[in-house]
C-alpha cells in the first residue's frame, strides 16, 4: 500500500537484480536525491535505496514521431526497489 486506496505489487531486489544481469534494466535519476539508480525497466515505479523516495517512471515512446512521457504503460506494472548503478559492478554495461 502506498498512499490512501493506492496498491501496487512490490518487485523486490531479487527481481531488480535478475533484471540488471539481464540486460532488462535501466538506469534513472531519483527525483529527490538525483542518485543515478538501476531498475528493471517494465516497472512503473522505484524506490530509492539512498533517500526512500518513491519515484515514477516515465516511458519514452517514439512510436509516432513525436516523444511521449508517460508512466502509464500497459507493460509496466508495480514498484521496485532501486540499485545504485555503483552496485551493479561487472553489470552496469547491461543497463540502458
Amino acid at each position: 500500500k502506498f498512499g490512501p486506496s493506492v496498491f501496487m505489487p512490490f518487485r523486490g531486489r531479487d527481481e531488480t537484480w535478475e533484471a540488471i544481469q539481464q540486460g532488462k534494466a535501466i538506469s534513472i535519476n531519483c527525483f529527490e536525491c538525483t542518485m543515478e539508480l538501476a531498475v528493471a525497466r517494465d516497472c512503473r515505479h522505484v524506490i530509492c535505496p539512498e533517500c526512500q523516495a518513491l519515484n515514477p517512471i516515465f516511458i519514452n515512446d517514439y512510436s509516432n514521431g513525436m516523444e511521449i512521457l508517460s508512466s502509464r504503460h500497459s507493460i509496466h506494472f508495480g514498484v521496485a526497489m532501486g540499485f545504485k548503478v555503483e552496485w551493479c559492478g561487472a553489470h552496469y554495461d547491461l543497463v540502458q
